[in-house]
């Protein structure tokens, strides 16, 4: 297309592919500068005398005078544009590790549950009384690391617990990237009087697989995770 269409970026004009200089100027020749000489009469010094080629004729356009910019506005780089239409995405939210997302419930005591999330996901975790049918803890542990239940009292539970990536602190679940999960079988949390004092429950779990590991769990469905 013909004249060439102003882009947002450095470019050259080129007014001509017919004749140039080796400096890349166009020369106009003793034809053309005549016929531009008597154009050029007319014209008063408030404008721009563009000249340009098009289908074989020379055409003469005046361009409107451009205000001259404000010394007090801003500037905006093209990066800036770009930036402000594309918004660089929000990092990933995600909780210090024993975070508790919910009140402790239930009579307290000695039991403890030690947990090590080995994988690359965080995780939350649910132990659940199946008696009483209500949520004992809920926690939070971050990828590769630990927390530490404690204080938890008689009671007969299950641990369910949910891999995910962005935390969600209203709806109170993961936004990406969520599996869910139960260990199929209970948690007895006991405490036991005896001649050496009181005898208590401590439960250690990994939310990952190991050599050796003699713990066995099912994927269950969103609904589940949240049933008391």
């Amino acid at each position: 297309m013909w004249p060439p269409v102003p882009v947002d970026q450095p470019s050259k004009l080129l007014v001509s592919p017919r004749r140039a200089s080796p400096f890349g100027i166009w020369v106009p020749s003793r034809r053309i500068r005549k016929l531009l000489s008597r154009a050029t009469l007319g014209l008063g010094a408030a404008g721009l005398l563009i000249l340009f080629l098009r289908g074989g004729k020379i055409s003469f356009l005046r361009e409107r005078e451009i205000a001259p910019v404000s010394p007090t506005s801003p500037a905006v780089s093209p990066a800036q544009l770009v930036g402000a239409s594309q918004p660089a995405s929000e990092p990933a939210v995600s909780l210090p590790s024993g975070f508790e997302l919910a009140e402790p419930r239930g009579p307290t005591g000695r039991g403890t549950l030690k947990i090590t999330n080995g994988t690359q996901s965080d995780a939350v975790l649910r132990l659940v009384d199946i008696e009483l049918r209500q949520t004992r803890r809920f926690v939070y542990i971050a990828a590769g690391d630990q927390a530490m239940l404690r204080g938890i009292g008689p009671c007969h539970c299950v641990v369910r617990f949910a891999l995910g990536r962005d935390w969600d602190e209203e709806a109170m679940r993961f936004r990406r990237n969520v599996t869910y999960s139960t260990f199929d079988e209970g948690f007895h949390f006991t405490e036991t009087d005896s001649d050496d004092g009181v005898q208590w429950a401590v439960f250690e779990v990994t939310l990952h697989r190991v050599v050796g590991g003699n713990a066995k769990t099912s994927r269950i469905s969103e609904g589940d995770f949240f049933a008391n």
